[in-house]
C-alpha cells in the first residue's frame, strides 16, 4: 500500500509512506524479526519505521516502533484516530537512526518484544487481534528508512 520501496539485495530501502504486508494472514504462535532503521526521521517523536502485526485492516492491528525520545512502544490501533500504548520502556541502546534487531513473538494475546535478542516488553493484551498479517509501516514526513533481514517462523 504506497509508494514500492527499492529492493537492493537484502536491503529494503522506503523513502516515501508505504505498508508493507506478508502475503497470508498468520495465526497462532508465531516470531516475526527484522532489522530497521529510520534513516531520517520526520519531524514528530513518532514519524519512524514501525513493525506491524496481526493487521486485520488498516485501522486494526499492532504494532512495535522506537521513537526519536528513545522509547520502544508496543501499541494497538483499534481505529482510525484510536491507538493506544499497551507497554513501553525506555530504550538505552543506539538511537533509531542504529539498525536495531528487533522481533515479535505473537502467542494468542501474549505480546513479547525483544531488541537484539533481549526480551524487553512483555504484554498480555486481553482484547487481542488474534489474525493478521505482518509487515511495516512508513508514516507521512518521515524522509527515509531501511529494512533488513526479515523472518516469520
Amino acid at each position: 500500500i504506497g509508494a514500492k520501496p527499492q529492493v537492493k539485495g537484502n536491503l529494503v530501502q522506503v523513502s516515501s509512506p508505504v505498508t508493507v504486508l506478508s502475503a497470508e494472514a498468520l495465526e497462532g504462535a508465531y516470531q516475526f524479526a527484522a532489522d530497521i532503521r529510520t534513516v531520517r526521521p520526520g519531524y514528530k517523536p513518532d514519524q519512524t519505521l514501525k513493525i506491524i502485526f496481526n493487521y486485520e485492516s488498516m485501522d486494526r492491528y499492532h504494532m512495535v516502533a522506537l521513537l526519536k525520545d528513545g522509547r520502544l512502544v508496543l501499541s494497538k490501533r483499534t481505529g482510525e484516530w484510536n491507538v493506544q500504548e499497551l507497554a513501553s520502556v525506555k530504550h538505552v541502546r543506539g538511537k533509531v537512526t542504529d539498525w536495531q534487531a528487533l522481533a515479535v513473538h505473537v502467542d494468542q494475546g501474549h505480546l513479547q518484544v525483544y531488541v537484539e535478542g533481549q526480551l524487553v516488553i512483555t504484554h498480555r493484551d486481553p482484547e487481542a487481534l488474534l489474525l493478521g498479517r505482518c509487515g511495516f509501516e512508513s508514516p507521512r514526513n518521515m524522509p527515509q528508512a531501511e529494512i533488513r533481514n526479515v523472518s516469520i517462523s
